[in-house]
């Protein structure tokens, strides 16, 4: 079962307090983790998590009012690993739009290991109320980069520039994660991957410069 990792590098020189919180929000993310991927999303309570993690439900609450927050931050945490190899290129100077490719392919990896999470993650993105979909964006550090790498695309020249970075990169985000969301519970393989990275070819095509 993957979790959160137990004690990141610069966690260890954070005051006692501080490290207290970041180990009570891990150990209510893996036990949700583990609770979803038993029983499913749905049928998991926020007094089902306290009580495995022998917490109140208020405290479950303080740290994540709804359910969905705790998928959006094991998602990020998930993907965060070939993000920052993405993150290296960019700084390394690799091309941006190989550099987007690459991006475009992490929520596809994810949702082969965590298809129903993934689903969830695509669902908030696009929630009718606006600060769902605003804490869905801020839990999400894979939307800031895509938008620093469509901004070196626009400075390189390889990149439409008549809308902002940020606004490519939310509608890029939102219409792959649709787009892999509505056929990752259907398709498995090479078929989703194919199916996907035809769709992601039409994405492309309408943000590079000609």
């Amino acid at each position: 079962m993957q979790t959160l990792a137990a004690v990141s590098p610069d966690e260890a020189a954070l005051p006692l307090r501080e490290r207290k919180k970041r180990k009570t929000r891990r150990l209510i993310i893996n036990t949700a983790i583990e609770l979803f991927s038993a029983r499913g999303f749905d049928e998991v309570t926020l007094e089902d998590i306290a009580a495995v993690c022998d917490v109140s439900r208020g405290t479950v609450f303080n740290y994540f009012p709804y359910k969905e927050l705790m998928i959006l931050e094991f998602m990020d945490a998930y993907m965060s690993d070939r993000l920052a190899a993405i993150r290296a290129g960019l700084e390394s100077g690799t091309e941006p739009t190989k550099l987007l490719w690459q991006a475009l392919d992490v929520p596809k990896d994810a949702a082969v290991q965590w298809p129903t999470f993934l689903c969830i993650t695509a669902r908030e993105l696009l929630h009718h109320e606006q600060d769902r979909a605003d804490a869905a964006q801020r839990c999400l550090s894979y939307l800031p980069l895509v938008a620093e790498i469509i901004a070196a695309g626009q400075a390189a020249g390889s990149i439409r520039t008549e809308n902002a970075p940020e606004g490519l990169a939310l509608y890029l985000t939102e219409a792959s994660l649709v787009s892999i969301a509505r056929n990752c519970m259907r398709l498995t393989g090479a078929d989703l991957d194919e199916l996907i990275s035809n769709r992601q070819h039409v994405l492309m095509q309408g943000i590079l410069a000609r």
